[in-house]
Parts: structure tokens; C-alpha cells; sequence
């Protein structure tokens, strides 16, 4: 996953990024699929983190030539959060603290992680 995030963030050397990318997530699910550990769950789960959207222009018959320009997944420009929108964020906030509070509930937590025994 690494050397696919270099190849975004260095277009120079993108292509050899890609390729070692590759060429090590291959090499790591053919070692997998070989050895005793391919049914633990962790591999599994780390593996399937990995092997993501990344890899979609890698299948068979998609080829897709880098062109430099920034991907689509990263925007343009910052989100702005207006004075307006903040204010109004803070106060739907307070008032729905304030319609949901319930001082039995707080004090039956606060109870139960005091050791009182």
C-alpha cells in the first residue's frame, strides 16, 4: 500500500513505485496461499486492508497510462466552514445535549465504574 501511495504523491517515479508495489503484493499473497497461515483471520484481515482500489487498474485487459495529473479521490481545494455553519454546528450540538440528558442515566454511570463494593 505504501509504494501505491508514493507512486500518487511522486508522479516521477510513479511507474517503478507501481511496479515494486505489485511485484511485493503478489509475491505476499502467493506466500500466503502457499503456507499453513492462509486461515488466520489477522493475515486475512490485514491482507484485505491492503488490497483495495488501488489495484482495480491492474486487472487483466485494464491498462491505464499515468498521466501526472492529480487524482480524482483528493479535492481541489480545502472544505471551508463558514461562521455560520459553526455556530449552528455548536448549537444543534448544545440543544441536543440538552434534550438528552437524563441526570439518572448520568449518575447510574458515574456509579458503575466507582468501586463501591
Amino acid at each position: 500500500m505504501l509504494m501505491f501511495q508514493a507512486a500518487e504523491l511522486n508522479p516521477a517515479d510513479a511507474k517503478s513505485f507501481q511496479n515494486r508495489g505489485r511485484l511485493w503484493l503478489t509475491e505476499t499473497c502467493e506466500t500466503l496461499t502457499k503456507g499453513e497461515q492462509k486461515h488466520y483471520s489477522r493475515i486475512l484481515i490485514i491482507l484485505m486492508q491492503n488490497y483495495g482500489p488501488h489495484q482495480s487498474c491492474y486487472r487483466e485487459g485494464v491498462s491505464e497510462a499515468l498521466t501526472g495529473e492529480r487524482s480524482k479521490a483528493t479535492p481541489n481545494k480545502l472544505p471551508v466552514l463558514t461562521l455560520g455553519e459553526l455556530l449552528a454546528r455548536v448549537v444543534t450540538r448544545l440543544v441536543r445535549g440538552a434534550l438528552t440528558f437524563r441526570p439518572a442515566k448520568e449518575r447510574a454511570w458515574i456509579q458503575a465504574r466507582l468501586d463501591r463494593t
